[in-house]
């Protein structure tokens, strides 16, 4: 029996997270099978009304007028109905993508800034901490399957290919990982030929089949 579930996940203020349901906004519909998936196209949903389903706040609640500023954005398993974000205050999350359930918490032990890529064929998740670490976790439990320096900070979604996971770091250097390990495969350090260069990186592309990494 197939079910029709269309739902949008937003970051709401600087450091909560919201799933909106309901009708209308730009919203990603699936339709799945039990226990397979089948994926439809993305198209709008009829309608002008939405509804917060749940929310989370993702740091603790600071007095004064501080207040982090969020800027990892939330990757989301459809397969599994799973939401995973990061803090800028250390702190790792998942929940559950229908009612907003904590299903775990991993602690990489520094600011997370960048959003994490999902492999959604195997369940596991990868997230860059803003000490220049990878970090690779189990999709249902949390547990660390490994971490790896990569010589900078990330602050960009890392990339999945066949087998390997690519990041580029602020410093312009573009790692490749074994995603079993995490061993660095190779790395490319790009030359910049300017005196003064302004803090950022657009990130990473992968072609199609895997085999052309883009950066600028």
């Amino acid at each position: 029996m197939k079910r029709r579930v269309a739902w949008t996940l937003a970051t709401l203020g600087t450091a909560s997270l919201g799933a909106v349901a309901g009708c209308g906004g730009i919203t990603t519909p699936y339709d799945f099978d039990v226990p397979g998936v089948t994926r439809g196209e993305a198209t709008p949903v009829a309608g002008t009304h939405l509804s917060v389903r749940w929310s989370k706040v993702l740091r603790p609640r600071l007095g004064g007028p501080y207040t982090p500023v969020e800027n990892a954005a939330a990757a989301i398993d459809m397969r599994r109905q799973r939401v995973f974000v990061g803090s800028s205050q250390g702190m790792f999350f998942a929940f559950d993508g229908n009612d907003g359930r904590e299903l775990f918490r991993y602690d990489p032990e520094a600011g997370v800034e960048a959003e994490a890529v999902v492999d959604e064929a195997w369940g596991d998740v990868y997230l860059a901490s803003d000490d220049g670490r990878i970090h690779a976790l189990s999709g249902r439990t949390g547990e660390a399957r490994w971490k790896a320096p990569v010589g900078g900070s990330v602050r960009q979604t890392p990339r999945l290919g066949e087998d390997a996971l690519y990041v580029v770091t602020e410093e312009d250097r573009v790692v490749a990982m074994s995603r079993e390990n995490g061993e660095v495969l190779w790395s490319y350090q790009r030359e910049v030929d300017v005196e003064l260069a302004i803090s950022g990186h657009a990130g990473l592309t992968v072609s199609e089949d895997g085999r052309v990494l883009y950066t600028a």
